[in-house]
């Protein structure tokens, strides 16, 4: 199996991997497990001496692909998180006769200080380790739409020109000071911050296209994405345009405290968090 192969198996893996869940419900997380557990984000604190976001910047300007991502997972795994990241906003969402309440980041990941960060771009691999050391998942297609229509703060989508230097670092710089205009400008509350990245996400089409990154989302100012759900590029790409949402695993279903990995592999509760269907490892065994 080559590197693109593995990260696209892990993309999908984030959604379904978990341990036995306790006697008495099937999708139950571990007990004594508190609601309000699951909106805090678990990095560790953050280091006096760790890198600002534009510093971050700086310091990997000339390092190829493969090391950049190396150090954004290691400034990640440090606790090189903005304040702001860390407490997550409730998502209420309902299909039928079942209610859910999951916990979303509220802002894209970012590295560096409250008063210095940049949302970083990254591999899908990147995001899928950083998920899955933390206790989070990547979102459904439905879940950016569900996020874009409960947010606070809708930014416009800031397409820049396409090109060989779409991954670079100057290209996120640019476009992080595109977004940071917006919020400067803005009167909105930024509890949850929407439109201005597309999201790596999850689908079931991964079974059937392995060795992708599945994209979708930059929703306009009416609601409809720019970018439909893509398959395009190859599971080791990314630029400037992509973000990673997390959304915490620990989640209530109908009033009761569930893994969310495990609704969405369930075939009566996965639509509340998919309008693809049911999400299955068949196409990566």
């Amino acid at each position: 199996m080559n590197l693109s192969t593995t990260l696209a198996a892990a993309l999908l893996l984030v959604a379904l991997s978990s341990a036995a869940a306790p006697a008495g419900h099937p999708l139950a997380v571990s007990a004594g497990w508190a609601a309000d557990a699951g909106a805090v984000a678990a990095f560790p604190a953050r280091p006096d001496h760790a890198p600002t976001g534009r510093q971050f910047l700086v310091d990997t300007w000339r390092l190829a692909p493969a090391e950049r991502e190396a150090a954004i997972l290691a400034q990640i795994r440090a606790g090189n998180v903005p304040g702001h990241l860390r407490r997550l906003v409730p998502l209420s969402v309902r299909h039928a006769q079942h209610t859910a309440t999951l916990y979303v980041l509220p802002d894209y990941l970012a590295l560096g200080s409250d008063d210095d960060y940049i949302i970083i771009p990254m591999a899908p691999g990147t995001a899928v380790a950083i998920a899955r050391e933390f206790g989070f998942t990547l979102p459904t297609r439905k879940l950016v739409d569900d996020i874009y229509a409960h947010s606070t703060l809708r930014l416009a989508p800031q397409p820049m020109p396409p090109g060989q230097h779409m991954d670079s670092n100057a290209y996120y710089r640019l476009h992080d000071r595109h977004i940071k205009s917006q919020l400067a400008g803005s009167s909105g509350p930024l509890t949850l911050v929407a439109g201005h990245k597309k999201d790596i996400v999850l689908t079931p089409r991964l079974s059937r296209q392995p060795s992708r990154v599945a994209i979708y989302g930059w929703h306009t100012c009416v609601g409809s994405p720019i970018q439909p759900l893509s398959l395009y590029h190859p599971a080791d790409y990314v630029d400037y345009s992509h973000g990673v949402r997390l959304i915490s695993r620990r989640a209530l279903v109908d009033g009761r405290e569930a893994d969310l990995s495990r609704v969405l592999s369930d075939r009566e509760l996965n639509p509340l968090v998919s309008d693809e269907g049911f999400v299955s490892l068949a196409g990566y065994l």
